[in-house]
């Protein structure tokens, strides 16, 4: 009976996606590597794989170099002010702001 034949072979098509034993990168097997890198070859030609390869890596070498340089600043703390900073006192609630604020950040009120 053909109905049984595919029901009985549902479960094994019903798997997709890469299986677990290694060796597929991002759901491709080997065979579909191979045919993109002869696609590559094609448009690019054999002589420029190695000049595109190496500005590929001082790419990669630049965008980690920049990465590490980076450093986050230090975050002031909201409720303190800078040593030395001339302040003033809010008329509504009496709490020290700096001396060019136009709002006090306490009660929200226009100096």
């Amino acid at each position: 009976m053909i109905i049984g034949q595919w029901s009985a072979a549902a479960p094994d098509r019903a798997r997709c996606g890469p299986t677990p034993k290694g060796g597929n990168m991002f759901g491709l097997g080997i065979p579909e590597l191979l045919v993109i890198l002869v696609i590559v070859v094609l448009v690019f030609g054999a002589g420029r794989l190695p000049e595109i390869g190496s500005s590929l890596g001082k790419a990669i070498k630049g965008f980690k170099e920049a990465g590490d340089k980076r450093d986050p600043e230090p975050a002031e703390p909201k409720g303190q002010q800078a040593p030395g900073a001339a302040t003033k006192d809010c008329p509504q609630c009496g709490r020290a702001v700096t001396l060019d604020a136009t709002f006090c950040q306490g009660c929200g009120k226009k100096l």
